[in-house]
């Protein structure tokens, strides 16, 4: 199954122009977008290693340059929240307190809620004792919270289309058709009239974000949307992913047949081959799905490998065998 995080962060390192004009239309007005962006993964790890290992959606830091004809640059803290957490606000000023006093610019943060609790939506951290206090605001979006008419205020936008996928899959248990909804949004991104790149990043969010768990719902999906994709629509990335990831549980199996049919003294040799043939047969994946737009967090989350050896990989380096 392909986790949620790695949609997120692929999908805002891919559109991250257009994830600014959606959360920050007027202030992008005063962003060079020719200078690019820089996204400060590393840094924020080192600032945070805590945070690695506990199950975040997606954390970025990303440096922006502005038009002002000087060297100044804003540090943009995107923080997806998935779940109910008794102390996010505290953790929000954490990352604050941290970031600026490592870098000594100016912060601007912004929570996505993606949970299924209503109530859950904190925006500030307050502290105060003995006549010192402080309030520390930040931007938040809750995805739950709003109508799905909302998502069409922005057409041009590919964020209302991502966050409306992530709408839909906050209605499950309901009495909704969420196949229906899935069509709907799928056919409204084909039709969207966006580039052609865009359209492919947007399905592939769409196709495994929202989640059709009966094969009913899968058959009535695949009948209804598969002739327009045929057209449409090139599948070439998903269709890698999902043959790579059958090579994958394939090749383990056999190994592990191989292994428990043969004597031990034969059995290190052949293993010890079949690893060797796997390495090599992996390195060729991962250049495949890079080559096929995927990211490096991507590609690691799909086949479930350490980011480090990924980014060694696609660096030409030689990494150690996972």
């Amino acid at each position: 199954m392909i986790k949620k995080d790695a949609l997120w962060k692929g999908i805002i390192e891919d559109l991250f122009e257009d994830f600014l004009f959606f959360f920050f239309p007027e202030e992008s007005q005063n962003i060079d977008f020719d200078r690019g962006f820089d996204f400060l993964d590393k840094e924020l790890h080192q600032l945070f290693p805590e945070s690695k290992n506990q199950g975040r959606i997606a954390d970025k830091l990303v440096k922006v340059f502005l038009l002002n004809g000087e060297e100044q640059w804003i540090l943009i803290h995107i923080e997806v929240q998935g779940y109910n957490e008794a102390f996010f606000s505290k953790r929000m000023f954490t990352y604050f307190y941290r970031i600026y006093d490592k870098f000594e610019r100016p912060i601007t943060a912004l929570a996505i809620f993606t949970d299924g609790d209503s109530l859950f939506h904190p925006n500030s951290y307050h502290l105060d004792f003995w006549d010192t206090s402080m309030i520390y605001r930040f931007r938040t979006f809750k995805v739950k919270n709003k109508k799905q008419e909302y998502f069409n205020k922005h057409p041009n936008n590919p964020f209302s289309i991502i966050l409306e996928a992530v709408w839909i899959e906050l209605q499950k248990g309901k009495a909704i058709d969420r196949s229906k909804l899935k069509i709907g949004i799928t056919k409204k991104l084909l039709q969207s009239g966006l580039p052609k790149q865009k359209i492919e990043r947007l399905y592939r969010f769409i196709h495994y974000y929202i989640r059709l768990h009966s094969k009913e719902e899968k058959l009535i999906f695949e009948n209804s949307i598969h002739p327009i994709i045929k057209n449409k629509l090139p599948m070439g990335i998903i269709e890698v992913i999902e043959e790579e990831l059958k090579k994958r549980a394939f090749k383990q199996g056999l190994k592990q047949g191989i292994a428990d049919g043969i004597e031990q003294g034969l059995e290190q040799g052949l293993e010890q081959g079949l690893e060797q043939g796997a390495i090599k047969e992996r390195v060729k994946v991962i250049h495949s799905l890079h080559k096929k737009g995927l990211s490096s967090s991507e590609i690691a989350s799909f086949l479930e490998l350490e980011l480090a050896y990924i980014e060694h990989i696609l660096n030409n380096k030689e990494p150690n065998a996972q």
